[in-house]
């Protein structure tokens, strides 16, 4: 049978080969002369999931991200960029160097290159990885994906015109004006999504000052937040379509809750049900030899609404589906977070 791909035109085989993690995507070069560099050109570089097990898997993975920054040519865009690394429970770093010593300048490097979508987990043993500010002032970025990391200091603006989702998990930020800013810098924004976030120093700043208590996101439709450790100006939420919301007591003020006026969807799974709910909704469709599940699933769907179920069917980060179900249900992991801690987790 001919090979009818290798036939294609580049861009079009570059657009196949976007859809493959960028370590597949350069297996491809060993198929011909021709596609020996195509792979190079694609405007998709998806480093995950990078399991690191000891110094020499290490190595090889900063090796290898390298010689592609350095092979490919620096005129072409990059239209998105994953990084996903997860090192193994226990690993020690006894090297006294950073374990990923480039991880700066690979990302300035992609932010200069009009990246739009951005997804970035790096959870480093020994403490939170350092994030570059320079993610706060990129003027191409749609879609930015945020989990496990320390924004070391303060900043005094954030420029994401474009930005429409956002999806933050396990950050620290130096204050709590800060996580405010990263909101005030997105005035496009239609999806948040935010779980454990944290400041270093927390007042009341926030919902005392006039610029924040007043603070709404116009754009805002799909909200998922949780801010059990974190003071928050509920009114910055108040244009939602869509909520789901989990704040510690102590933050509560009811006079700073505003009224929701187009607000569809209230979802308020509660957070011990989250897993068990979330699993039998994805389960749902794979099941259907169990017709039951169906009208269970129909009865969570009227209960927490429908983007709770849509966040369940889909994989969404931490949409709480149990990761062990989702092996069993398909040959390969979903490559987003699941319900288990990131922090903590040690089943590598």
């Amino acid at each position: 049978m001919a090979d009818r791909i290798s036939t294609l035109p580049e861009t079009i085989i570059c657009l196949i080969l976007s859809f493959l993690q960028t370590k597949q995507s350069a297996a491809t070069s060993i198929l011909s002369k021709r596609w020996k560099n195509i792979w190079l050109s694609v405007p998709v570089l998806d480093f995950r999931p990078t399991r690191i097990t000891d110094a020499t898997t290490n190595f090889r993975f900063n090796d290898f991200a390298y010689s592609i920054f350095i092979s490919r040519d620096p005129a072409l865009s990059i239209k998105s960029f994953s990084l996903h690394v997860k090192y193994k429970c226990g690993y020690i770093n006894t090297t006294g160097f950073p374990l990923i010593p480039s991880f700066t300048k690979w990302l300035n490097y992609v932010l200069q290159r009009g990246v739009k979508h951005l997804n970035l987990d790096v959870a480093t043993p020994g403490g939170l990885p350092l994030l570059p500010i320079s993610i706060f002032t990129c003027r191409t970025l749609v879609v930015l994906h945020l989990t496990i990391f320390w924004v070391q200091y303060s900043f005094s603006s954030v420029e994401l015109p474009l930005l429409q989702t956002r999806n933050i998990q396990f950050i620290t930020f130096p204050e709590d004006v800060d996580f405010m800013l990263l909101l005030d810098g997105c005035p496009i924004l239609e999806k948040l999504f935010i779980s454990n976030v944290f400041s270093n120093c927390q007042e009341d700043s926030l919902l005392n000052s006039n610029k924040w208590k007043n603070f709404s996101l116009g754009n805002l439709i799909v909200a998922d937040v949780d801010f059990s450790y974190f003071r928050f100006p509920f009114k910055t939420l108040q244009n939602v379509r869509s909520l789901s919301i989990k704040i510690a007591k102590e933050h509560v003020r009811i006079d700073a809750i505003p009224t929701f006026h187009i607000l569809t969807y209230l979802i308020n799974c509660p957070i011990d049900l989250k897993e068990a709910v979330s699993s039998v909704i994805f389960a749902t469709p794979r099941c259907s030899d169990i017709p039951k599940l169906a009208d269970v699933k129909k009865h969570m769907a009227s209960k927490y609404g429908k983007e709770f179920v849509s966040a369940a069917v889909e994989l969404r980060p931490d949409c709480g589906v149990n990761r062990l179900l989702v092996e069993k249900f398909s040959a390969k992991a979903p490559d987003g977070p699941t319900n288990q801690d990131k922090s903590t987790d040690c089943n590598s």
